[in-house]
């Protein structure tokens, strides 16, 4: 079995450092950005409208689970893979079910083949009963169809090999066998969705151009007849897909040297995004072929990297970043943050293979390697471009922002900071990065929407966490993370976990990274409708992926 332990300490914010964050918001925060394409006054974006008082607790206490041993418990076991299930003392167990851990070798067919046999046909009822919320069954083929075309015809030219031969041949049969109907299709779509921008006009604005550019997709029937969809299909299909993609925030940071007690690089990752996943929690953990050994952090039917780390130290992580720069011809994300962690033993590597490919749908990303010095970077990744930030960036130092309600901003009209002030937004500092959900390089700023206070007081809250923080320990790291995990709308809700604010929370997955220890921290939301909780509220699981043998020895 695998020992996992937590022990969780206690993260004090002085009343001095809590108003510094919140002084630079406002008195009283403004509410998000008017959209031209939404109804909604706030834009679907989270709205402070309250600070905390002088009487406020400052004090923010992640759920703890006392220390001991749990177990990996193996449910199912096949030619070149096993799953276990993750149990956990009394009073920290989730109770929506059980983390479980999937362990994939061999070849790259062999692993797909052992994903299908071990939790295929789960991950495909998955699918269905998701996608089925969303849409209505009679436009369910329709929107399908668009996806499977943007799949053929955009992302996949762009994917490793070693991918396809994982899901479209493993998970589709290898070799003549049965595998769960539909589990290859069903994993693609889940791929293509997850590749979509958050904001409903960018969605449609980026299917618009790709059907111009590849022409009007095709319907392919089961037995493999082919009609073409008209273009009131089409326009229906690209509408639905714009209100499904939903919210998503998520925020990152990494600290090193001087910020952490013995210099080594710590890391995170928040997803914050759409409930009800809890009961498919699952670590994936690669040992491939021709591949440095890896883990994933996320949920069945999710075959990309949502979170992971690798045996060589490389950590990866995403937030959104909406804008009108998109694109669906290159890599999809999750696939490439996959390839980094399989192919990359260094900064450099991972900044070979980032190039080698062109940006898909518009978002932050964080790259950890602890090999590396300086050991990560920062990317902010538009359409046709990537702005990379080091510590202690100038051009993060130089970032500002003026807000003109008058004027379009992909979609939105600005009302933060509630003047015509300019105000400064980018205050890096050494030995650290991190962002939430816009950019500070003026060319990625001119195409994003106006800001909102939600995003600029997370960016603020870490900077300032960071900074007024002693050096680090893994434990003082972990806090950081969860306090950063949105448990609901408004200040208070992220230094307390309270379930009263849980119907606006989102913060779905919450991971710690410890990369040269080859150690994660990890946490999933639990519960569902009114017994929902957050990630960051949840139970912080730590794997040892070399003690525990997950990862080899050497």
């Amino acid at each position: 079995g695998v020992l996992l332990t937590m022990a969780l300490g206690v993260l004090t914010l002085t009343l001095a450092g809590l108003a510094a964050v919140t002084a630079r918001q406002s008195a009283a925060l403004p509410a998000s950005p008017a959209s031209d394409d939404a109804p909604s006054h706030d834009n679907g974006k989270p709205s402070h409208h309250n600070t905390l008082s002088a009487s406020q607790s400052m004090v923010f206490a992640p759920r703890v689970a006392a220390a001991g041993a749990v177990r990996l418990t193996q449910l199912n076991t096949t030619a070149n893979g096993r799953l276990s299930a993750v149990r956990l003392s009394p009073g920290t167990e989730y109770t929506s079910g059980s983390v479980r851990v999937l362990e994939l070798s061999g070849t790259a067919k062999e692993a797909g083949r052992a994903y299908a046999e071990l939790v295929g046909t789960e991950a495909v009822g998955l699918y269905e009963g998701w996608i089925g919320t969303l849409i209505p069954p009679g436009e369910t083929g329709i929107t399908e169809a668009l996806l499977d075309w943007l799949w053929r015809e955009c992302l996949r030219p762009h994917a490793p090999q070693w991918f396809l031969d994982e899901v479209e041949v493993g998970m589709a049969g290898a070799e003549g066998e049965a595998a769960p109907v539909g589990l290859s299709e069903a994993v693609l779509r889940m791929m293509t969705l997850s590749n979509l921008p958050a904001d409903p006009q960018n969605v449609e604005r980026m299917l618009a151009l790709e059907v111009a550019r590849h022409g009007l997709p095709n319907l392919i029937a089961a037995d493999g007849t082919r009609r073409t969809l008209t273009q009131g299909e089409v326009g229906t299909a690209i509408r639905r897909l714009g209100k499904v993609r939903g919210r998503g925030f998520c925020d990152y940071y990494a600290a090193w040297g001087t910020r952490t007690e013995d210099g080594r690089l710590l890391s995170s990752r928040n997803l914050d995004w759409n409930k009800g996943m809890g009961k498919a929690k699952l670590v994936t953990v690669y040992t491939l072929d021709n591949q440095t050994a890896y883990a994933t952090f996320g949920y069945i039917g999710f075959v990309g990297a949502l979170a992971g780390m690798s045996h060589a130290g490389i950590t990866v992580s995403q937030t959104n970043l909406d804008n009108a720069m998109v694109n669906f011809d290159g890599i999809a994300w999750p696939v490439r943050l996959r390839q980094l962690l399989a192919e990359a033993s260094t900064l450099e590597d991972a900044e070979t293979l980032w190039s080698a490919n062109s940006n898909t749908a518009a978002f932050n990303f964080l790259v950890g390697a602890s090999a590396s010095q300086p050991p990560a970077v920062a990317l902010e990744a538009i359409g046709d471009f990537t702005a990379r930030f080091h510590d202690d960036d100038p051009v993060e130092a130089a970032a500002t922002y003026h807000c003109d309600p008058s004027v379009n901003m992909d979609g939105t009209h600005c009302t933060w900071p509630g003047s015509n002030a300019t105000v400064q937004v980018g205050t890096p500092l050494k030995d650290a990065v991190w962002r939430s959900n816009h950019a500070l390089h003026p060319r990625v700023m001119k195409t994003q929407e106006a800001l909102w206070n939600d995003t600029v007081f997370r960016y603020d809250l870490i900077h300032d966490s960071i900074a007024s923080s002693p050096p680090l320990s893994v434990l003082g790291a972990l806090n950081i993370t969860a306090l950063l995990g949105i448990k609901g709308e408004s200040v208070e809700s992220y230094f307390r976990c309270t379930p009263a604010d849980y119907a606006k929370g989102s913060n779905i997955l919450s991971v710690t990274y410890d990369p040269s220890r080859a150690t994660a921290y990890v946490a999933w939301e639990d519960g569902e409708d009114a017994s929902w909780a957050p990630a960051a509220c949840n139970t912080y699981l730590e794997f040892d992926f070399v003690g525990s043998k997950l990862f080899p020895s050497h």
